[in-house]
């Protein structure tokens, strides 16, 4: 197979090597063959984009040195490389791109959903702690909906982080959106009544 090949979805053979997290492939490709190493694919990812997807940091730091990739690039749904981490869960990506000051962690997208929304939305308690604790962004923020970060994590179903957002952080897990739904009641709607009652989510809300 040719280094130069594409399939069907225009992914080159860096795109998937980035993709599947392969460093020692990407350092291979990039400096001994004279691909467009700044290529998209169907969807318009590059390779920065799949390495962002892979969750490895030194790839995804070797990409970024190239000094090749346009670090404000969007994806195709707008989403910059920190918010693709971010709803990823890819801790270490959002760690390096806030320490290293490439994008600024209090902007917003389209919705006006913060990084912290996004990162809820994946359920990495550990990346969400790190917003809130260390970058200090706002756990009371509400996106264009009316959504809280609480609303988000309810989809994640990680009982720790929503635990930690109810008691540790005090967010209303009553809050409604602009269609009237809140955490609770989508927590109510995605869960298992055993699983409610486990994590005492009703106590909460009720105490």
């Amino acid at each position: 197979m040719s280094v130069e090949a594409i399939d069907e979805e225009r992914k080159t053979v860096l795109h998937c090597a980035a993709e599947k997290g392969h460093l020692e492939l990407v350092i291979y490709l990039t400096t001994k063959y004279p691909l467009n190493q700044q290529a998209f694919d169907l969807w318009g990812f590059t390779a920065l984009h799949f390495a962002t997807l892979s969750g490895n940091v030194i790839l995804f730091n070797y990409l970024i040195k190239l000094g090749i990739f346009d670090i404000q690039t969007l994806d195709p749904n707008g989403n910059s490389i920190l918010y693709l981490a971010a709803i990823h869960g890819n801790f270490a990506i959002v760690e390096y791109i806030i320490k290293n000051h490439l994008l600024d962690p209090q902007s917003t997208d389209i919705y006006n959903n913060s990084v912290l929304h996004l990162a809820a939305g994946s359920g990495n308690k550990h990346l969400v702690q790190y917003l809130i604790e260390v970058v200090r962004l706002d756990p009371k923020s509400v996106n264009s909906s009316g959504q809280t970060i609480l609303h988000f994590a309810a989809f994640s179903k990680n009982r720790e982080l929503i635990l930690y957002l109810i008691n540790v952080m005090g967010l209303d897990i009553k809050a409604l959106d602009e269609d009237g739904r809140s955490p609770l009641r989508l927590i109510t709607q995605i869960f298992d009544p055993e699983i409610i009652q486990a994590v005492s989510i009703l106590d909460v809300a009720n105490a």
